[in-house]
């Protein structure tokens, strides 16, 4: 027998091991780089220098840059200008070398992840996108390769992994077209926003409702550009979005009282994004769905103030969701396309990606969920530069647990070595609201690290509960200290149980249950449903 310390899941819970002797799970392909930490070394920014007239410059080298890293200049150890898609020698020579994304045939393709909104987009605005993004398909070059992604509102799916096949990603994009959209229910759900006196509970509810949807759509979108993170040459993410608010109170919902306004993070709520773009090195290009649409005055509004204040709302509604496509934009130096620009989108963006400067440089990282500002000038003051404009420095901690809240709306779990058993037991408790939910996870002792010591071979882990009921609250995820000590390595096969209780509403639930296995930086995990109706 050997024990595990006690954990902190959201019902204390004894907890007990057994060696067990059991049988290997069949080796499956894992998703594209779904699970795993992502080490990165150098901090790209991709820029784009434009005269006073927009014109795009060519010629500069490193020397003809300033970059700022937290208020100090740093030296600028990579550089290469990318000239219609080549890379181009800098003049002079130097001690720079060229960006690690530049292959030695110097010709330097674009890897775009599209990312379909399926959660707050109408079907009316999502297809005419979908087809001028395939009427501009033919332009994509011949090192240019694309992902399709879309994202229901609860789930998050791959509909084609890279290809630079032009008349294969048009039958992608043509297929999803017959995807249903959940954009109706959001307008139903802010058209029926309390009015007058609304109690604040039920001003509170509504907010956080709206707040949590924001964060589903802004997770599933980090957790595309973590599984496709490995993309060799630049990496763009074209984001078809449709209508984010830049704060999920004040955005057409009327009656919110000032005190509310806490629950509203304005243009903190997609940091998380442009922080987990910046880091993986996608630069981001908004596409507004919706385009320009205020709503004027109904027979529901039945005097002349409520006229107008709807049609304020409907304006403030406007300007906040350009406001967020143009706040992801800048923070990672793309563009943002709005309104009437939406339509010649990809077109553009490829443009932007074929012609630009890549710069690097090695920062000094602690991993201690640090955000560090990032400034790049240029020397001559009649220049203009765009580039990404932070990075973050996440703790290894951290990039698990959003790894493990991720996997909420990543899809399937793994098969194979990376699979976690998991046994659910009966629902206990008298209550009608909440019940206790016993599970049993088995660890198994031959798919993570144990390191030899003076005492024995040990192995450090960490245990991480996700979880989500279907109106989309979550739990703070707590991680668990797990550990082992035996006299030997684990033979082939061995396992451990680990035994707890959650305590939840008697509603249906997701839940996420991963095991981080810290020698090795690799996860194991599963997903199940429980709960009642």
């Amino acid at each position: 027998m050997m024990k595990i310390p006690p954990g902190t899941l959201p019902l204390a819970a004894a907890v007990s091991a057994c060696l067990l002797s059991g049988s290997a799970l069949p080796a499956q392909e894992d998703p594209p780089t779904f699970g795993e930490t992502i080490d990165v070394r150098v901090v790209n920014l991709e820029a784009v220098v434009t005269d006073r007239d927009g014109a795009r410059v060519h010629g500069l080298g490193p020397e003809d840059f300033r970059l700022v890293v937290d208020g100090r200049e740093v030296e600028i150890e990579f550089f290469t200008e990318v000239r219609q898609g080549e890379a181009i020698e800098p003049a002079g020579g130097g001690t720079t070398r060229h960006a690690p994304g530049v292959t030695t045939e110097r010709r330097v393709g674009t890897s775009f992840l599209v990312f379909i909104d399926e959660s707050f987009a109408l079907k009316r605005d999502r297809d005419p996108a979908l087809d001028r993004l395939i009427e501009q398909l033919p332009e994509i070059g011949a090192e240019d390769r694309m992902a399709v992604v879309a994202f229901t509102g609860r789930k998050l799916e791959m509909l084609s992994g890279w290809s630079g096949d032009a008349e294969r990603l048009a039958a992608t994009l043509e297929e999803a077209k017959s995807r249903p959209t959940r954009g109706l229910q959001r307008e139903v759900f802010l058209r029926k926003a309390p009015r007058g006196a609304a109690s604040r509970a039920e001003v509170e509810s509504r907010a956080r409702q709206l707040r949590n949807r924001i964060r589903d759509v802004i997770l599933a979108a980090e957790t595309a550009m973590r599984s496709f993170a490995r993309a060799s040459g630049r990496r763009a993410m074209l984001l078809l979005a449709g209508g984010w608010p830049q704060s999920p109170v004040g955005s057409g919902v009327f009656g919110i009282p000032d005190y509310a306004r806490r629950l509203g993070y304005g243009p903190f709520l997609y940091r998380s994004l442009f922080d987990t773009a910046n880091r993986l090195g996608f630069t981001l290009y908004p596409v507004d769905l919706r385009g320009f649409r205020v709503s004027g005055p109904s027979a529901e509004h039945r005097s002349a103030g409520q006229a107008r204040a709807a049609v304020q709302n409907s304006i403030d509604r406007e300007w906040g969701e350009h406001a967020t496509l143009l706040q992801l934009a800048e923070q990672t130096g793309g563009q943002a396309f709005i309104n009437s620009a939406n339509r010649l989108a990809f077109e553009q963006a490829l443009g932007d990606t074929r012609s630009y400067y890549w710069l690097g440089f090695t920062p000094s990282l602690r991993r201690a969920d640090l955000r560090h500002s990032v400034r790049l000038e240029l020397r001559d003051p009649e220049l203009e530069v765009r580039a990404r404009r932070s990075f973050s420095d996440l703790s290894l901690k951290t990039e698990v647990t959003m790894l493990a809240e991720s996997a909420l709306l990543f899809g399937e779990p793994p098969e194979g070595p990376k699979a976690l058993r998991v046994e659910v037991g009966e629902p206990a408790g008298a209550g009608f609201r909440k019940m206790q939910l016993p599970i049993e996870i088995f660890i198994p002792l031959d798919q993570v690290t144990f390191l030899p010591q003076s005492d024995g071979w040990h192995a450090r882990l960490e245990l991480r509960v996700a979880v989500e009921d279907k109106n989309g609250y979550r739990n703070e995820i707590e991680v668990v200290p797990v550990s082992f000590t035996l006299p030997e390595g684990p033979p082939p096969g061995a396992y451990s149980i680990y035994e707890t209780a959650l305590e939840m509403r008697r509603l249906r639930h997701r839940v996420v249950i991963s095991i981080h296995d810290q020698a090795a930086g690799e996860m194991l995990w599963t997903r199940i449903e429980v709960g009642a109706r």
